[in-house]
Order: C-alpha cells, then structure tokens, then sequence
C-alpha cells in the first residue's frame, strides 16, 4: 500500500475493499491492513477495483492511521 496528497485528493494504491466511506471517515482496506482516513468533506472521486486505487476529495485532512493486526500505526496527525 502506498498513498498520495496533492491539491486536496489522496489517493491510495493497494486497496482490496472500500469498507466505509461518509464525509467524516473511510476506511480501506489494503493488504498492510485497515487504512483510516479522517477528515471533512471526505469524497471518493476514483474507484478503480481492478488496479485496487482509490482517491478521495478531502477538504480537510485530519489523520491517517494503519490498524495492523499488531496495533494501530499512526501515519498522519
């Protein structure tokens, strides 16, 4: 897994499922384990399941965290 920001879109490469998304959280997914990403004005504007990408609109970035089997890692905030 690895992801991206720029011009208020994250992206994120790796992802095997979209768990949730509202406009607060989401959660994906990956094969490192469960990417959290929390925010405002959280919006998907790419889903693309066959290469596992996903990027979000995010106005406001608060934190990202990977929750892997051993723990939470914080990335972000």
């Amino acid at each position: 897994m690895n992801f991206g920001f720029a011009d208020n879109l994250l992206t994120v490469n790796g992802v095997t499922k979209v768990e949730e998304v509202c406009d607060k959280e989401a959660r994906l997914k990956t094969a490192d384990g469960v990417l959290c990403v929390k925010g405002a004005g959280l919006n998907v504007t790419r889903l693309d399941r066959e290469s596992g990408v996903v990027q979000l609109e995010c106005k406001n970035l608060f934190s990202l965290a990977l929750r892997e089997k051993g723990g939470i890692k914080g990335l972000f905030g």
